[in-house]
Formats: C-alpha cells, structure tokens, sequence
C-alpha cells in the first residue's frame, strides 16, 4: 500500500544506524481510528493520534525492486475485537537504541478506511495492511513475525503444492556426503525441507537393501554381506563339524548298497569321516543318481535322530550335497555347484564367430567333430557360408551339449522368423521345429 510517510524521527534514526553500521530493529505495527489534524505535517508526528490496537506482522524484507526500501506485511482481524471499528491510521514503530520506541513510518488511512467488525457479530474481516518504508543505506531489517498471523489462500496453496510436488537437487551427488556417517551428520532438526530430501537421496546409496544381501552360498563377490539366516546355517554346520568329541573315522570295507542316510542314524555321536570303496556310492537315494561320491563327512548329534550328511564328488566338477535329519526326518537335499557348472561356454574363446554350412546335416556333423564332449553347454556364432541351409542366409547362434559323438542336446537360434530349432543326437542327428516336428 503506497502513500507512507517516513518521520522525522524516523529518518534520523536511518542516519545514526548507517553511522554505527548496525540494523534497523522494527518494533511493532499498530492501527488506529484518528486522523491527522488540520495543518499538521505527517513526518512530525511522534505516535497515532488515537490509538486502537497492535498488528500481526506477517513478513517483511528488503524490497527485491529497491534496496532503499523495505517491506513490512501487517494483518489486522476481528480476532479479540469487541466492538467494531474503522481503521483509519497505522504506524509502523521501531527501536532507536538511544531513546527507546519511536514511530518510524505513518500511514493515512482515511481515504480507503478498512472497517474491523466485531468477533461475535456474522460477518469477520481480515486485512493485510503493507508498508513500504525507506531504510536508506541500512544492510539489515529485523522484526518479530506474528505466529499467529494469518495465511492467505494463495500462498497455502503454493506451500501446499511445494510439499506435496516438492523440487529438489535429486542428482544423488551432495558435497561432503561421502559415506553412511557423513550422511548422518548432515541430518539435523530443523533442517531445510528440500535440503532433507536432497541429502536423503545422496545418503541412501550408502545404505544396505535386501537386495544386497547374500542369502546363498554361491556368489563370489567378496564385497557383498551374508544374511543371518545363511550365516546361521553355515555356523550350525561348522558347529557340528568342530565342535563335536569323540570323533571318529571309518572305511566301508564293502560297497554300500543300502542308503547312505540309514547308514547315518546307525552311527555314535561324533563326527564321522566315511570313505566308500570301489567307484563310489550312487544310490537311489541320493538328489541325483548320475553324480558318483567318493566319500562323507557325517556328523551326528543323537544317534537315530539328529545327524548331517556331506557328500564329495569323485570330481571337482560335481556337486556337494547335504542333507540334515532332525529327529529321525530327513529334510532334503542341498546340492552346491560353482558358477562355472552354470555357465554357458564360448567356442572357441577366441573367434566371435564361425563360418560353415547352414544345412542342418552340416551343422550336426561339425558338432560331432567339435571335440567338446563334457557336462558343459558350449556356443558359438554362425555366419553362413550359403544360403540354401534351414535359415537361409540369417546369421544363427549353436548352444549344445554332447557327452560323446553318437549323443547330445542342440539348440539353433536365428535371426530370422523361424528364430529356433531343437536338435538330439542319438541314433543321428534328428531336428525338431518347436511344434516338435521334424524338420530337415
């Protein structure tokens, strides 16, 4: 609102605070139902001429158009009034550090007087009263906001927007934010709400998920945590193979051809080194019939009915298996591989592609000739050296799998529509579209 007389004494007061360098303290925002009197100069007045009450500041600032001026937001309601009034003045006070309280800044207000009505009658009225007042060359202007001034819609709505679609720096890279701890000291009470969400989201790259976290016994990433179930496991095993007195060892001077886990219940207490003559133990038993064991390690707590089985394959390439018995019940085989019996191997490891026949005959025949006949899937990629083969001229990658020449699995993806045929080796080589048909 235009039309603010700065005081005399106000302006003086402008003076001794530039001099000292120090800030401009307003006080207070009071209204009143005066007017000035005829012939009388604004700028000399000392205080409103008939004085009714304080004002709720609700903000104030240094002008962002003019540095010289400053603004302060003062609200007058029907809050507390017991009778109405007509706001006809109001003065803007501040603290002179010489002689106390003055009136810095007066406004007239009788042209657009501002009625206030009573806080019982059935109508209210809120008004927003705003200075402009000049502070010169002074840096600083300090004043008490009310808080129990009131909100405008407007500016709800804009705070309430700000929260519910806040803004804020989520690059995930805040400076001085460079582990868990770091991230901790930057939270503190009172901090800024935007400031919040920035450092949170630079904090949490720092912080442990679940996804993180091992829960098996295959992974060989060393910087990777074990979860307390998993970790629980493994030391129960360790307990019972190290913690355990009285322990023995044994050779089964005879194949065992009834099962190995009847064979653990039949056992004292103690831990049990068994090794099994022959060509090793295969019986039915066992999580896969087609692996052979060369020996165990059995650990029993109380014969008949708590014991653990580990088997050892006859390979480094088999599995071990466990199996654990909880009151006579077995729970199950667990089998552990290493991540290279999982794997799917390149051939050879130095050519990223070969260049033969397309014909279905020509393919099973080089596969036969590959020399690769082990438990691993190999796979190489194919550019075609005609075009009358099953796939034309689409380049197509081989997957297969051959224990020997006259037997093995293969699979031909291509990269036209026809996209893959199933091949099995066994009395020749015999393909099949996915519909299961033969195909040649």
């Amino acid at each position: 609102m235009s039309g603010t007389v700065l005081t005399n004494k106000g302006l003086a007061l402008i003076t001794k605070l530039v001099a000292a360098s120090t800030e401009l303290q307003i006080s207070r925002v009071a209204v009143g139902t005066g007017r000035v009197p005829s012939g009388v100069d604004p700028q000399t007045m000392v205080d409103l001429n008939e004085y009714k009450m304080d004002a709720q500041i609700e903000s104030y600032g240094v002008s962002p158009d003019q540095s010289d001026v400053a603004y302060i937001a003062a609200q007058v309601s029907s809050i507390g009034v017991s009778a109405g009034f007509a706001v006809t003045e109001a003065g803007v006070f501040a603290t002179d550090p010489d002689v106390g309280e003055i009136l810095y800044a007066y406004l007239d207000l009788t042209e657009d007087p501002q009625y206030i009505y009573a806080e019982t009658d059935a109508i209210s009225k809120f008004a927003e009263i705003t200075f402009n007042v000049l502070i010169g060359s002074v840096t600083k202007v300090t004043a008490y906001v009310s808080p129990g001034a009131l909100t405008k819609k407007v500016d709800f709505n804009a705070f309430k927007e700000s929260v519910e679609t806040p803004e804020f720096d989520d690059s995930g890279t805040v400076e001085g934010i460079s582990s868990f701890p770091s991230f901790l000291e930057t939270m503190k009470s009172k901090m800024n709400f935007f400031q919040f969400f920035r450092n949170l989201k630079a904090g949490l790259q720092f912080v442990l998920h679940a996804g993180q976290i091992v829960n098996n016994c295959v992974t060989d990433n060393a910087g990777l945590p074990l979860s307390a179930a998993q970790g629980k496991v493994l030391k129960d095993l360790y307990t019972q193979l190290y913690s355990e007195v009285g322990n023995t060892n044994s050779r089964l001077d005879a194949p065992l051809y009834s099962s190995v886990l009847d064979y653990a219940l039949t056992l004292s207490e103690g831990l049990h080194a068994v090794r099994f003559p022959g060509t090793g133990y295969t019986g039915t038993d066992l999580p896969d019939s087609s692996y052979m064991y060369s020996s165990a390690t059995i650990s029993v707590r109380a014969t008949g009915k708590i014991a653990t089985v580990l088997l050892f394959g006859i390979s480094k390439s088999r599995p071990l298996a466990v199996n654990s018995c909880d009151n006579g019940k077995w729970k199950g085989w667990d089998q552990y591989v290493t991540k290279d019996d999982l794997g799917v191997r390149q051939y050879p490891a130095s050519a990223e592609h070969i260049s033969i026949s397309g014909k279905l005959s020509a393919i099973g025949t080089w596969i036969s000739n590959s020399g690769y006949y082990d438990e691993y899937w190999h796979s190489i990629r194919v550019n075609p050296s005609d075009t009358d083969g099953y796939f034309r001229s689409s380049a197509f990658s081989i997957l297969w799998n051959c224990s020997s020449t006259n037997y093995g699995w293969c699979m031909l993806i291509s990269d036209n529509s026809k996209v893959v045929v199933f091949g099995r080796n066994s009395d020749g080589w015999h393909w099949y579209a996915p519909s299961l048909t033969e195909v040649s």
